[in-house]
Order: C-alpha cells, then sequence, then structure tokens
C-alpha cells in the first residue's frame, strides 16, 4: 500500500508484502502502488464510489510492468544475472491474465461491467473483477502508451456523477486529452 501522508521531503512511502527474491510479485505490486501516486490518489476520497476504476488502472500498471520487464529484461537486465527473471515476468503476466473472462465485443463487456457495478461501488478491491477491467484495457494501452498520461488526471476535481458514464465525461471535460479518455471510454463500452 501506498502511505497516504507523504514524508518530511514529500516523499512517498510503498509498503509491499511479497517476500523473498519473488521479483514477479515485487515488481506487480510495486507497478501497482506507483499507479496510485500517479493518479494523486490522495485527492479522491477512500468511499467515492468509481474507486474501483482506479483499482483496476493500478492493475493494469502492473500487468504493463510484467510485460515490458519480461521483454527489456531479455535484452538488457539490470544486471547479466538477472536476464533469467525475464521468463518469470512473462510467466508470471501469463498466470495473472490467463484465467481473466474474455469477451467477443466491447458491449459485452460493459454489460458484464453493469453486472457488476453495484458490488463495485461498494468495494472497489474485488481484485478479480479489477483484473478483468485490466486486461480488457491492456490492449489499447499497449497500442497507444500516451494514454496513461490521461489517467494521471483521473482524480483531478473528481466528481462521481449520477453513473460510470457521467464519471467519464467529467474526466473528459476536466482533461488536457479528452481524445486519450474517449478512446479508454470507448474500449470500455462508455
Amino acid at each position: 500500500m501506498v502511505i497516504r501522508e507523504k514524508g518530511p521531503n514529500g516523499e512517498h512511502t510503498v509498503l509491499l508484502s511479497s517476500e523473498d527474491c519473488r521479483w514477479c510479485q515485487h515488481a506487480f505490486q510495486f507497478a501497482h502502488e506507483y499507479c496510485h501516486i500517479f493518479v494523486e490518489h490522495q485527492n479522491a476520497p477512500h468511499d467515492h464510489k468509481y474507486k474501483w476504476f482506479e483499482e483496476s488502472l493500478c492493475e493494469l500498471a502492473s500487468l504493463w510492468c510484467l510485460r515490458r520487464m519480461s521483454e527489456s529484461w531479455i535484452e538488457s537486465p539490470p544486471y547479466e544475472n538477472w536476464r533469467q527473471y525475464a521468463v518469470e515476468f512473462s510467466d508470471y503476466f501469463d498466470e495473472r491474465t490467463i484465467s481473466s473472462e474474455k469477451f467477443d465485443s466491447v458491449n459485452e463487456f460493459r454489460i458484464w461491467l453493469d453486472e457488476k457495478m453495484p458490488k463495485l461501488k461498494s468495494d472497489p478491491l474485488l481484485r478479480d473483477v479489477n483484473l478483468v477491467v485490466a486486461v480488457q484495457l491492456l490492449k489499447i494501452f499497449e497500442e497507444c502508451p500516451g494514454l496513461w498520461s490521461a489517467t494521471a488526471e483521473i482524480n483531478v476535481n473528481l466528481t462521481d456523477g449520477d453513473n460510470f458514464r457521467d464519471y467519464l465525461s467529467n474526466w473528459r471535460k476536466l482533461s488536457k486529452q479528452p481524445m486519450s479518455v474517449d478512446l479508454i471510454s470507448s474500449q470500455m463500452g462508455y
């Protein structure tokens, strides 16, 4: 988790719960927590009804990190004897995504998400559901990595709106990158 209060020099503190040399879990957890920092989680109340979306983006960041590390460590690991971990990152990515629900269309995904929405609003930490949302978004983020910069704005002047479509619309209005928000919204069927 990320400690909400910053340190005396404005630094963030990230707590990880993995043990030993489980690089994949360390990387996965750190990317998730770093994403909370990136989206300025401290600007959003803990209980806003679309907190689950931030959690899903953080799961996406974890998957993104695993994929990038599996690719880059094959060619250029931080230390030569760490090259072997590239395969482990790839395996852990596969392990995380292989069992995720798959959808034949964006509309099918939106229907599924609409069914999950009441539970997500009351419990944003439904990790299995957050992961499905992350997997749904992964392809578009891989095709358009610039979308990450739009995610930094999700907690700026946050307004929930009456429904998720309103929440995304409010984000779009406040965004410096409305086209990026449109791409993310369309991938989710909203």
